[in-house]
């Protein structure tokens, strides 16, 4: 089976965010699959073909599939077979969450591939961080770099998370508190942060988490004169990806 144009930009799909469902290739513009049926012959087709593999979000039998790339689809891809792999649990929360997040949205945000992120933002990159940035709109009309965080935690904890996120800009932003590896990187960072040019996007589970994280921002606003650039969102469908019912457990 060779690739049509449509099918490789699948492909590609499935690379820059690691696995789709089919509801996601269905709300994912780049692609233009009108319908959820259209998109779910679409995968199966590639699956049939020996260019995506399928696995299960959750370990019930029965539950919603995703897909990820075969070995021959990463060969054409140009990439490293290693993102032929079957993403771990952790991995598949996370790229389910990012994907849902750009592609389902009332915006759709594009994820930066390794490369696209290293051509574009080269003052800001070191080896070995996490490649998990797009550009953010504005109301003003212009864009802000954003990070995606997925929570996976349960609904308490709002404040280990805000935490987390805090660490993760002052590891970039502070001279002292940065690894050799920040180091050369922490002006210009600094500088997207106080301009107001860069933004955390937590996504988490929950709406009843969402709004106390959101309180907690205003808290520490009101405290510090400064809000942290910490936007929480609500991924549908994550919670159930982290909790998975009784009944969708083995030998349950």
């Amino acid at each position: 089976m060779s690739l049509n144009p449509q099918q490789r930009d699948i492909l590609e799909h499935v690379f820059r965010y690691r696995l789709t469902t089919p509801q996601v290739l269905a709300d994912c513009p780049r692609i233009s699959l009108s319908t959820l049926p259209i998109a779910k012959d679409a995968l199966q087709e590639l699956e049939q073909g020996g260019w995506l593999q399928m696995g299960r979000l959750t370990p019930h039998a029965e539950s919603s599939p995703f897909f990820y790339l075969t070995p021959r689809a990463a060969t054409e891809l140009g990439q490293d077979e290693i993102m032929a792999k079957e993403p771990s649990r952790e991995m598949r929360i996370e790229a389910f969450a990012i994907a849902r997040f750009c592609c389902c949205g009332d915006s759709f945000r594009e994820l930066f591939t390794k490369q696209e992120f290293v051509e574009r933002f080269a003052s800001i990159w070191y080896p070995g961080q996490p490649v998990r940035y797009y550009l953010e709109p504005t109301p003003s009309g212009d864009v802000r770099l954003a990070f995606l965080k997925v929570d996976k935690g349960g609904p308490s904890r709002w404040d280990r998370i805000i935490e987390s996120c805090q660490r993760f800009m002052a590891k970039r932003t502070t001279s002292s508190q940065t690894n050799p590896q920040f180091q050369p990187h922490v002006e210009e960072f600094r500088n997207l942060v106080e301009s107001g040019r860069f933004q955390i996007s937590l996504l988490t589970s929950l709406p009843e988490k969402r709004d106390a994280i959101l309180q907690a921002l205003d808290v520490l606003e009101t405290s510090h004169g400064v809000r942290p650039p910490i936007v929480p969102y609500v991924i549908d469908g994550l919670f159930d990806v982290i909790h998975p019912r009784r009944d969708e457990t083995p030998g349950a």
